[in-house]
Formats: C-alpha cells, sequence, structure tokens
C-alpha cells in the first residue's frame, strides 16, 4: 500500500488572486519544481501549490520506491485506472482546499502529473476550474463529464520528446477533448522536459482566460 503524505510545497504571494494546484511528473518532488516556478514567469498574484506524489515501487517486487501518481502500464489504461482514479480524488480534496481559499484555480502538472490533472480535472472533480494545464503528458481514453467540457486546457508537447509521440499525442488529445476549447502547442525542438517558452505562452493564456477585473 502506498501512502500519500501530502508533502506539499507552497509558493505564497503577498496578495492571493488565484491559484495553480500543480502535480509534477514521475520521480520528481515539490522541491525540484519550486525553483522552476520561482524562476519561470507566471501570473502574478498566484499562490502555487506543488502537489508531493505517492511513493510507489517501480516494479512490484523492487525495494526502489519514487514518487508516482499512478502505476500500471502506459498502453494499458485499465491497468492504470484503478490508481489513478484512487490517487485523483485525493488531489480534488486538495483542489477543494484551495478553492475554499481563492476561487480562481487553475489545475496542471507535468508528464504524468499533467495526465493525473487532465483526468482529475475533467472526471473527478466537481470544483469549478480556470483551466487545466497538460505540459508534455500522455492522454487517457476516458469519458469527460459533459459539464467539465466548458473548461479551457492548455496542452503543451515537445516534438523531440523521447518518450511520448508527439503525433499520437496530438491526435489523442483531440478525440479525448473533442468539443472542447483547448490551446495546442508543439514546440518542435523540445524534449520530454520544461520550457522557458511553454511558461510564456502558459502564463500568456491564464490571463486570456483570468477574471478581467483581477489581472
Amino acid at each position: 500500500m502506498w501512502s500519500f503524505k501530502k508533502d506539499d510545497i507552497i509558493i505564497q504571494p503577498k496578495v492571493h488572486k488565484y491559484t495553480l494546484v500543480w502535480l509534477p511528473g514521475w520521480t520528481r518532488t515539490p522541491k525540484v519544481d519550486k525553483r522552476v516556478f520561482q524562476n519561470a514567469p507566471m501570473l502574478q498574484d498566484m499562490r502555487i501549490r506543488i502537489l508531493m506524489a505517492p511513493s510507489r515501487k517501480i516494479v512490484s517486487n523492487s525495494r526502489l520506491s519514487v514518487p508516482s501518481w499512478y502505476e500500471g502500464v502506459a498502453s494499458n489504461f485499465s491497468t492504470i485506472f484503478p490508481s489513478l482514479n484512487e490517487i485523483s480524488h485525493l488531489v480534488d480534496e486538495i483542489i477543494q482546499e484551495e478553492y475554499d481559499l481563492c476561487q480562481n484555480v487553475f489545475l496542471g502538472g507535468f508528464s504524468q502529473g499533467g495526465a493525473t490533472a487532465i483526468y482529475t480535472g475533467l472526471v473527478v472533480s466537481k470544483v469549478p476550474l480556470l483551466g487545466i494545464i497538460a505540459l508534455s503528458a500522455p492522454p487517457f481514453p476516458f469519458k469527460i463529464k459533459l459539464e467539465r467540457k466548458k473548461i479551457p486546457v492548455f496542452v503543451y508537447m515537445g516534438g523531440k520528446d523521447e518518450i511520448l509521440n508527439e503525433e499520437l499525442t496530438r491526435e489523442k488529445f483531440k478525440n479525448l477533448l473533442i468539443g472542447m476549447t483547448i490551446t495546442y502547442t508543439n514546440d518542435e525542438l523540445l524534449g520530454h522536459m520544461y520550457s522557458w517558452k511553454e511558461f510564456v505562452l502558459l502564463k500568456k493564456w491564464m490571463k486570456s482566460i483570468a477574471p478581467a477585473e483581477h489581472i
């Protein structure tokens, strides 16, 4: 049984007008992503809560555990669904906590974290969200709740991603998010990593959908 310790890191602004709940990628800790967000261009007055993924064994008979949002075979969603669905309900509790503090909430993540954010925001959660962000993330086949289809989604992929094929991923997102407002960017030179360019575009996207009186 894995543990979910909520060893989160919070970047707190002097004035709190927005919140970003962020899920790091596989093996990444909040401490690592904190350095990213402290240097990347982001919305002013935004609280960033970086969540700690559960510690899971890399393989069932291994003693080595790493932060991981779900377990299973990536190409077989049925093997991933049980752990993904379980952790998504725990993530949703945190989203609700943040919404109670500030009602302008974004949800997002990188890689595994982005996939979990997409599933949590569009299937599990009922919390109103300004938008959902998926950076270098795999889209899984699931049914989106009709009332959640109005949530804008920002997807950023790398053309040189070593883990995810960009063309296949783009097509899967197109099929998954049909009828939704999606901002999709393919950075042809980017691998499976963060980039300054994507945060510049992400900030611009956030501004475009944030309540005008709070910008």
